[in-house]
């Protein structure tokens, strides 16, 4: 996959964005329970797109959230729509960030866009805290989500993802993972760092 041309796909499609994609607020405010977001954290926002989460997570009172994404353009209609919230938003490609130190680190319906899986996970690690949490997120099921990728142009730019139990298995060495969840509705992987 190639990151210029994933870069350029979503600068692209940033104006309308909004209009095309559907924010499944149940499924997100579900997946933020599961996984025990608490009041006063510090989170990261993998990929923001337009800042779809942002929202949600203002709902926790965080202590911090740095909303990042690959897509310059996405970026700044984030910045506008959230200008009045304290986001820290940075158009940077997530395995450059130089950013450390946080509580919880969300990566919601962006994992397939990783080229390097591996290094994006151990780039997770870097970023939390001990015992600091990482999501991977979707709110629909591997099917519907590898199905919709096939169907766009993103698709050159995408892996597909694999059942849960797999996928886990880069994880395993520095997380201890404690929600997997692949189901028609959810796809999650989740756990804190060792």
């Amino acid at each position: 996959m190639e990151e210029k041309g994933l870069k350029e796909f979503f600068d692209q499609m940033a104006p309308k964005w909004d209009k095309m994609s559907r924010t499944n607020e149940v499924g997100i405010r579900t997946i933020l329970q599961l996984t025990g977001l608490e009041e006063n954290e510090k989170i990261l926002d993998i990929a923001t797109g337009t800042g779809v989460l942002i929202p949600f997570f203002m709902e926790y009172d965080p202590k911090a959230i740095t909303a990042i994404d690959i897509s310059t353009e996405m970026i700044n209609l984030a910045k506008e729509k959230f200008k009045d919230q304290n986001v820290d938003f940075k158009a940077v490609d997530f395995l450059n960030l130089q950013e450390k130190g946080f509580d919880y680190l969300m990566c919601y319906r962006s994992f397939p866009h990783f080229a390097d899986k591996k290094a994006a996970v151990e780039k997770f690690y870097d970023c939390l805290v001990p015992g600091g949490r990482f999501v991977i997120a979707h709110t629909e099921g591997k099917e519907a989500t590898n199905k919709r990728h096939a169907s766009q142009p993103v698709g050159k730019y995408t892996n597909a993802l694999i059942p849960v139990e797999e996928e886990a298995s880069l994880f395993e060495n520095l997380f201890d993972l404690d929600i997997l969840v692949d189901t028609d509705k959810f796809y999650i992987i989740s756990g804190t760092k060792k």
